[in-house]
């Protein structure tokens, strides 16, 4: 019953940590000159590469390999944060953060919550017009 709150509490914490992002971040996006065609190629290959990163991720906690688990969420911030995936990133700073912190809980909360993300995500990018289109939501 504490975990199941603790785990409720901690989603809270989250979503309130990440609401100030965007999901896809527009500035981001029009300074780098990524066009819409550009855009919906590199999200495409990011939307199909993504959910095998994230089962290497649970499958590295799950073995106790953390330094195998920073690594592939410190790549996955990089992409995610190119992309304009500002969400996605900042969620994988903290996950690499927590490695570093030592924080199995807190680890374990931060990359089931990385699958919602990530689904958020690329229904955004796989529905966007234009890279600049709904892009603050």
């Amino acid at each position: 019953m504490l975990e199941k709150w603790q785990n409720v509490h901690h989603r809270k914490n989250l979503d309130q940590m990440l609401a100030h992002l965007p999901i896809i971040d527009r500035e981001h996006l029009n300074e780098c000159g990524i066009d819409e065609d550009l855009f919906r190629e590199l999200s495409a290959i990011y939307i199909e590469q993504t959910p095998a990163i994230i089962v290497d991720i649970k499958n590295q906690m799950n073995v106790g390999k953390t330094d195998c688990l920073r690594k592939l969420a410190h790549n996955l911030k990089g992409t995610s944060a190119n992309l304009g995936a500002a969400r996605m990133a900042e969620l994988s700073r903290m996950i690499e953060r927590s490695t570093a912190a030592d924080s199995p809980l807190e680890l374990r909360h931060l990359i089931t919550c990385l699958d919602k993300e990530f689904q958020e995500t690329a229904f955004v990018m796989q529905n966007l017009k234009q890279p600049t289109d709904g892009i603050a939501a």
